[in-house]
């Protein structure tokens, strides 16, 4: 909260944060209730953000070890997002930590792609199952040929290293046609929904069963 009591975006702070010891708390307290959210709602899917150097903090591992071995079956209820630039930062320690966590059946996203220099050998070492395509590139890509050249250049090479697209900060229509038209796999944004910290998983998991009921 800032002096007036407002909630601070965390696109103002985490930049910050994440270089400190806050930036692990924060991590740890998104973990603790993304695995709360995962064990009341059991038929959900939940992706969860965290510094590639949480990774190697002992009350982060300690908490994500510790609710996999009570509820093995968690693992494949849960993406762990890390962005491109901390992915980069510390490859040593990310590296065996994924396999180990894959192994499990947890699944890895490449937040902000497309947002730094990405290495293309440990971009192919990594693997991660899905690429996030950073939403700088995604406004107005209807009408922006530039960002249209990156975002089909990111395309072609998800494609080649196996990864499902995601894009990022979907705001308009014109936007999500061309985005579809393009291949994007998954779109998120203020189109379909604004953020919230009281998510109505039961609506959710109504709307997916009516959706299957159709189908």
């Amino acid at each position: 909260m800032d002096a007036k009591d407002r909630v601070i975006p965390a696109r103002d702070f985490m930049d910050v944060a994440e270089t400190r010891a806050l930036g692990r708390e924060i991590d740890v307290a998104a973990l603790q209730l993304g695995l709360v959210a995962l064990q009341r709602n059991p038929g959900i899917r939940i992706a969860i953000n965290l510094s590639a150097r949480s990774v190697g903090y002992g009350d982060w591992t300690k908490t994500l070890r510790g609710a996999l071995r009570k509820s093995p079956d968690l693992a494949r209820h849960l993406v762990l997002e890390i962005n491109e630039a901390s992915a980069m930062h510390v490859p040593d320690v990310l590296l065996p930590f994924m396999t180990e966590m894959r192994a499990a059946g947890i699944t890895f996203a490449l937040d902000d792609f497309c947002a730094g220099m990405t290495s293309l050998p440990l971009l192919r070492d990594f693997r991660f199952e899905i690429a996030k395509i950073d939403g700088r590139f995604v406004r107005n890509i209807d009408s922006r040929p530039g960002q249209q050249m990156v975002v089909h250049a990111a395309l072609a090479l998800a494609e080649e290293m196996g990864m499902f697209v995601v894009a990022e900060a979907v705001e308009t229509e014109a936007e999500a046609c061309w985005l579809r038209q393009s291949g994007v796999g998954c779109l998120q944004g203020y189109l379909f929904g604004a953020p919230t910290i009281a998510p109505d998983f039961t609506a959710f998991q109504k709307g997916r069963e009516g959706v299957g009921s159709r189908s």
